[in-house]
């Protein structure tokens, strides 16, 4: 698949303003081969993609919301059949030519690691475990795909995935153990202590809130990205 043929999409909440997500758009733009970038939902101000649909996100759970948005992509015609789903917290940090579909292992994985984090369950941990249950019932996978990278969606094939499966899940592992999507097995990229450094020998990083605005690692992203790009006004 060709990246330069591909939109990338972001679902924006409706904030005024969005600092992640302005350095994400200046790493896209330096580093990401696309066709155009698409906001659905928000746009803060000083922000313009190439194209913008506003989609009011008021549903109960952040889950639910991220359901909606994510049909909506797929029932646009506009929008490319095989998109790059972008979080505002993915910053590229070196050029790429590809992407494959990426895991840091199963599921259960994901749980027995909240578990000991965190000594409890969690709406999260939870949702994680039911989404097990219903791969399972199936005769799926239950292999792991939500790590903080960018993945591509195909359009039919996601709306297949939510005939089958119901909303407010796991979305990223329902859809790539639904359709069995070959993985490169990563560690992930995410970074959520502020005093820790990133690795530059790695492409992509991801950062929490407190750890882009006053962590190691959004310093770096700030430094590294200086420049601003088409989509800033």
């Amino acid at each position: 698949m060709n990246l330069n043929e591909m939109d990338i999409v972001y679902f924006v909440k409706e904030y005024p303003t969005n600092e992640e997500l302005r350095h994400s758009l200046r790493s896209v733009d330096k580093n990401f081969p696309h066709r155009h970038v698409w906001f659905l939902g928000g746009k803060p101000t000083g922000l313009e993609p190439d194209r913008w649909l506003h989609v009011t996100q008021n549903k109960p759970t952040k889950w639910e919301n991220t359901s909606l948005l994510l049909k909506t992509a797929c029932k646009n015609s506009s929008i490319s059949d095989d998109f790059v789903l972008f979080n505002d917290d993915f910053f590229i940090m070196k050029p790429v030519d590809s992407l494959p579909y990426y895991s840091d292992g199963t599921i259960q994985e994901r749980v027995n690691s909240l578990h000991t984090k965190y000594n409890k369950d969690s709406s999260y941990s939870s949702r994680l475990q039911k989404t097990i249950e219903l791969l399972k019932e199936a005769g799926f996978p239950t292999v792991s795909y939500a790590v903080h990278y960018p993945i591509i969606i195909n359009k039919e094939e996601m709306l297949e995935t939510f005939e089958r499966f119901p909303t407010g899940l796991m979305w990223r592992s329902i859809y790539g153990n639904h359709h069995q999507k070959p993985y490169v097995h990563v560690k992930d990229c995410k970074i959520s202590d502020i005093n820790r450094s990133p690795d530059p020998s790695l492409s992509y990083l991801s950062t929490l809130d407190l750890s882009f605005r006053l962590g190691v690692a959004g310093h770096y992203i700030r430094e590294v990205f200086k420049e601003k790009c088409k989509y800033e006004n």
